[in-house]
């Protein structure tokens, strides 16, 4: 079998193999008593009066670990990344500070193993092509300072993807990062709903609104954010055996689609409803998904409110709804700018510093793609859209081949990742999220789920 990137996907020893691997839960039923103590643990902490002592000394132990193991440093990033808990409790620096943390260890492990070889991923090469033409854009930019914080913040989404392809080296990794993934967005839904009804120093039931946001500063942030857990949580129901494992993830898939209803965000609810269409579909031989479809349906009729069903549907009616209006002022004036300036465009995070002239506003475009195309142009939506089609490759590719392997575990991941970036592509018709870590991470992930399976080819041949 002929690998099909073999001049830039030569795997390197990493002298990480004999770093301590967190191994996943046996059972979901085990995970789950993991996320209710965690988020029990939480309250306790900010209710109980903690001396500063003791604060010190738990952020010296997480900096021991990472600095023990550049794995456990990015379990400790993705967990802060999808939990929204520095933005929650409102920890000021703390992700990035986790991400600065992580690579010096990782540095660290390659100083100290005298290895400086590194796995090379051709998909830096896009990357760093598309960080080069937001450099370029700075030159033309309307406002170059604005440019220039927006070039830095890319360059540590460049950093962020290189960090985690370069640890995840192995299929257990991997397998725990997704796990983690899970944990952390359930942990910030069920503090988000302790924050509801037993009062939090910064998760007060007055930030809780009408519309949910767990942990996170933004309820369409946690909808994006479920829409990445949920086709997981649904492939693993069909895939477990046992009955309790399946109950328990059968549990945990309703929750997460209720959780994503209370965020009322519609983008996400679109994009939920292709995802289950088309997961529906797939499954659709299997009598289970007649049970599945029911409890939906019932979850459907006696939970969610009345009101959530006119926002809905208020997509629709442009005149009814004023955000649909400012969205399609949003839409032209991003169009116009984009062919007034259409090679390198307007300068990276430049439109929102333009868009009051459309909205009497300082807003986003809400739609990625012609954002990108607005800010860095043709040339920068080209490298953009590189990016995305080699990661839906890649992850198609090594789909592919765990199944003819009989791995049916990262067969099942690799199509989760696929199904997950369905709901991503739909949000991103109504966000801006190409600046989003989130979006980074599912990139580097299914870097490695390919250069992974990449090993495995290189094995059997």
């Amino acid at each position: 079998m002929k690998n099909i990137d073999s001049k830039n996907s030569t795997m390197v020893n990493l002298n990480f193999q004999n770093s301590p691997s967190i191994q996943s839960p046996i059972s979901i039923s085990v995970f789950l008593i993991l996320v209710m103590s965690a988020a029990l643990a939480s309250l306790v902490f900010y209710i109980v009066p903690v001396s500063k002592i003791i604060l010190l000394l738990s952020a010296l132990l997480v900096t021991a670990l990472i600095i023990y193991s550049p794995y456990y440093g990015l379990l400790f990033t993705i967990f802060v990344e999808f939990s929204g808990i520095v933005w929650g409790f409102d920890i000021k620096m703390g992700f990035f500070a986790l991400v600065i943390l992580t690579s010096f260890s990782w540095l660290l492990k390659k100083v100290i193993s005298i290895e400086w070889e590194i796995h090379w991923d051709s998909l830096y090469i896009w990357i760093g092509a598309f960080l080069t033409v937001v450099l370029l854009s700075v030159f033309v930019a309307m406002n170059q300072i604005k440019s220039l914080s927006i070039l830095l913040l890319y360059f540590k989404l460049g950093l962020y993807y290189f960090l985690i392809t370069q640890i995840l080296d192995t299929k257990q990794k991997i397998k725990d990062t997704l796990v983690m993934i899970i944990f952390a967005t359930m942990f910030s839904v069920i503090v988000g709903l302790i924050g509801i009804f037993v009062p939090l120093p910064v998760l007060g039931s007055s930030l809780q609104t009408w519309r949910f946001r767990g942990l996170t500063s933004d309820p369409n942030m946690l909808g994006l954010h479920l829409l990445i857990i949920i086709p997981l949580l649904f492939l693993l129901f069909f895939e477990k055996k046992k009955l309790i494992d399946k109950s328990w993830v059968g549990f945990l898939f309703l929750f997460s689609v209720l959780a994503l209803i209370a965020t009322f965000s519609r983008s996400s609810t679109i994009g939920l409803a292709v995802i289950l269409t088309y997961l529906f579909y797939r499954y659709r031989t299997n009598k289970i998904i007649i049970v599945l479809v029911g409890l939906l349906f019932f979850v459907a009729i006696y939970f969610v409110p009345a009101d959530f069903w006119e926002r809905i549907l208020s997509v629709g009616n442009i005149q009814q709804d004023p955000s649909l209006r400012w969205r399609a002022e949003l839409y032209k004036g991003a169009w116009h700018l984009f062919i007034q300036h259409p090679l390198l465009g307007i300068g990276a995070g430049n439109f929102v510093l333009q868009s009051h002239i459309f909205t009497a506003q300082h807003l986003a475009v809400h739609n990625t793609l012609l954002e990108v195309a607005t800010e860095t142009g043709i040339i920068g939506l080209s490298f953009f859209l590189t990016i995305i089609c080699v990661v839906l490759f890649r992850l198609k590719n090594v789909m592919d081949f765990f199944r003819r392997q009989g791995d049916s575990i990262l067969s099942l991941y690799s199509l989760g990742l696929l199904v997950s970036f369905l709901g991503i592509f739909v949000v991103s018709f109504f966000y801006s999220v190409e600046e989003y870590f989130v979006l980074w991470t599912m990139f580097a992930l299914g870097s490695a789920f390919y250069y992974v399976g990449n090993d495995d080819k290189a094995q059997i041949e």
